[in-house]
């Protein structure tokens, strides 16, 4: 039973836009860390994605967006580390993997596009 059933309120859904936003920057940096070690391209990348009017509009946007934004950014990251340690076993990649699509499109629909175009990369990887 929620704690709030019955009140609006809009910063329910703004904690939980800057919840994934601050998860999604946290793992921004973490695939532009395992693309480049460098600190100063690490922290534009970050800073470039903070600043951005349309991660600012997702927040705001009392939507599902930024949850997306996340998700999209975890099946990058399973699948940026598993093509540099050149490891696709069930536990480092199929089962990341799956669990991430159907978290995905419960989340939203736009998720299988970028599904799609993320199996064509590594299977032209491969």
């Amino acid at each position: 039973m929620p704690i709030s059933k019955g009140v609006f309120s809009k910063w329910q859904g703004l904690a939980i836009n800057i919840l994934f936003f601050a998860l999604s920057w946290i793992l921004l940096a973490k695939i532009a860390k395992l693309l480049t070690n460098n600190k100063k391209t690490i922290l534009a990348v970050c800073l470039l994605f903070g600043f951005s009017p349309a991660v600012y509009s997702g927040i705001t946007f009392i939507r599902m967006y930024m949850m997306l934004t996340f998700e999209c950014l975890l099946l990058l990251y399973i699948h940026i580390r598993a093509s540099k340690q050149n490891k696709f076993t069930w536990k480092n990649f199929y089962f990341p993997v799956m669990l991430m699509a159907f978290a995905g499109f419960y989340t939203h629909y736009y998720y299988a596009v970028f599904l799609f175009f993320a199996a064509a990369a590594v299977s032209l990887y491969w």
